[in-house]
């Protein structure tokens, strides 16, 4: 299952000819009207991240089909409005009521209350409650919500009274009932925020200095410089601090802000998605979750060093030209070929000249015909700790550079696109890109110098930009074969996780080949070979690309 269904599901679901639909690499749902703005997670990879990505687009589906984006946004209106739309969406398709079921609960109910309320002023901790109330009683959650609700309830309550939660309670729930538009929601957004500003019921709070919440309360309008960027040094724009994607107290991005009175147009313009609330006053517990399982990678343009060593880039070099030679020969094999026997020529085919006797003319050769080899190639570099050992990381980087060389080099590759990347780079979220085929003639070999081993073996995460962007790069969707080979040590933080990504690229198109430095890979790959030094590269590495090229390709 391919992205591409996403902009047609949407259009049907919004009732909106042309409605667009962009994957992001981070936590992100949201639309303007016209485009649909989802996290590119890898849902084929379990049931229930797929159920998840379906929710949300149904989510946003339904604002386009039934919000107007011409009323004033603010945190209110938007956990109400949410589920009114939400609502009308189970009326109108039965089936969206288990994928936005599964949205919630991947959003809402995994959080702890007693920790997020320590956080939030009483506004915010209304307002999350409220999302969660509301879903229960006009929905029909109750199921998977009764909980829940029953501890969000009690910290609220401690926050501004059970006799002023009773009157919300009651005005929201008979409102929102009631409520035929976008217009009447925001006036009941309204009246449940004039009650919160009363006196006494703790919503002052947000005057405090922001020194304590600054990254949660969403309606501080001096948010730092810092917070408004949204990506830190190591790319990652969850607004999470550190590389790993925990938590941080900057906010995401100021442009969230939904109740700043001094909001971009721009940013007012565009509706927050399923969870904004959440995303943005929790993001500490959500970020995590998503960041490690679901969130596509991002990928980095390495750096490179002034020299390589030259006896390891000489051996490598050698390498890449004996692998080179022992495939010239096979693709010259498939390059050229005869378009049949011809009734006239200027060359005799005389093999056929026994056609003569049955009067058929067709003994004169055909012209050749050059066909270049179709093929997608994935180079994987494991740069983890683990490849510090016995010298296997050089051994590695000169494998993925000879393999680099032997299929980029002459006119016979011209044919294949090839995309080498090295994980992890500096954070266990990025990706390290040493060459790309479609920007550059041929590889650098100070690159793949620069490489060293640091941090753990996301396995899952290279795999996973792997099936992703097998699906969304037309170039590579293109090709007649697509290949991935993995140049690893096998030891991946998560084994489940990792043959979860595994079968996830399959399913993807793409066929998957390791090389063990030095250890076997049978428990990760089904095709796979094991090399000790460099020099045993060509020897057994020449039979699985041929065999790589010539099977059929996976569709």
């Amino acid at each position: 299952m391919t992205k591409s269904y996403l902009p047609v599901v949407a259009s049907a679901l919004a009732r909106k000819y042309g409605v667009r639909v962009q994957l992001v690499d981070h936590l992100d749902a949201r639309t303007d009207g016209n485009t649909i703005i989802l996290p590119a997670i890898a849902s084929e990879m379990n049931p229930r991240l797929r159920t998840l990505l379906r929710g949300l687009l149904d989510h946003e589906a339904g604002h386009i089909r039934y919000t107007d984006f011409s009323v004033p946004i603010s945190d209110m209106l938007n956990v109400l409005e949410d589920v009114r739309i939400e609502r009308l969406m189970i009326q109108t398709f039965r089936g969206c009521r288990d994928n936005l079921r599964g949205a919630v609960e991947e959003f809402l109910i995994p959080l702890n209350p007693i920790k997020a309320a320590s956080r939030q002023n009483a506004r915010m901790n209304v307002a999350i409650y409220l999302s969660l109330y509301l879903r229960e009683r006009l929905i029909g959650f109750s199921h998977v919500l009764d909980a829940p609700v029953k501890a969000w309830r009690r910290v609220t309550v401690q926050r501004i009274g059970d006799g002023l939660l009773r009157t919300i309670e009651d005005l929201a729930l008979s409102g929102l009932q009631s409520a035929q538009d976008t217009w009447a929601v925001h006036e009941l957004a309204q009246k449940i925020e004039a009650l919160l500003k009363e006196p006494g019921t703790g919503d002052e709070e947000k005057t405090e200095s922001s020194s304590g919440d600054s990254g949660n309360d969403q309606s501080d309008s001096q948010s730092s410089p810092e917070s408004d960027s949204g990506e830190d040094e190591g790319g990652n724009q969850l607004g999470t601090g550190d590389e790993d994607g925990t938590d941080s107290s900057s906010s995401r991005d100021s442009g969230d802000d939904q109740s700043d009175s001094q909001s971009s147009p721009e940013s007012a313009s565009v509706e927050p998605g399923l969870g904004e609330i959440l995303r943005q006053a929790l993001l500490g517990e959500i970020a995590p979750k998503f960041t490690g399982d679901m969130i596509l990678p991002r990928v980095k343009l390495v750096g490179q060093v002034d020299c390589w060593d030259p006896q390891e880039k000489g051996q490598a070099e050698a390498i890449a030209e004996r692998l080179r030679h022992q495939l010239l020969s096979y693709f010259q094999g498939r390059t050229w070929s005869r378009d049949g026997n011809r009734r006239s020529g200027a060359r005799l085919d005389y093999s056929k000249l026994s056609k003569l006797r049955y009067a058929n003319p067709r003994v004169f050769k055909g012209p050749e015909i050059r066909r270049n080899p179709s093929a997608a190639i994935y180079l994987v570099l494991d740069a983890s700790a683990s490849m510090k050992a016995e010298g296997r990381l050089h051994i590695a980087r000169q494998t993925t550079y000879a393999l680099c060389r032997a299929l980029t080099s002459g006119w016979q590759t011209e044919g294949i696109l090839l995309k080498s990347v090295c994980f992890p780079y500096r954070s266990s979220l990025q990706l390290g890109l040493l060459f790309d085929s479609q920007n550059n003639q041929k590889p650098i070999p100070e690159v793949f110098a620069s490489v060293s081993a640091s941090g753990g073996t996301p396995l899952h995460a290279p795999l996973r930009w792997i099936g992703m962007d097998a699906q969304m790069d037309p170039n590579v969707r293109d090709k007649e074969k697509r290949i991935a080979i993995i140049v690893t040590d096998g030891m991946p933080n998560d084994i489940n996780l990792a043959l979860y990504a595994i079968n996830f690229v399959h399913e993807s198109g793409v066929q998957t080949y390791g090389i063990g430095i030095g250890v076997r890979l049978s428990h990760l790959f089904h095709h796979w070979c094991t090399i000790q030094d460099i020099r045993q590269l060509p020897g057994v590495m020449v039979e699985s690309l041929k065999r790589a090229l010539s099977t059929p390709a996976l569709r």
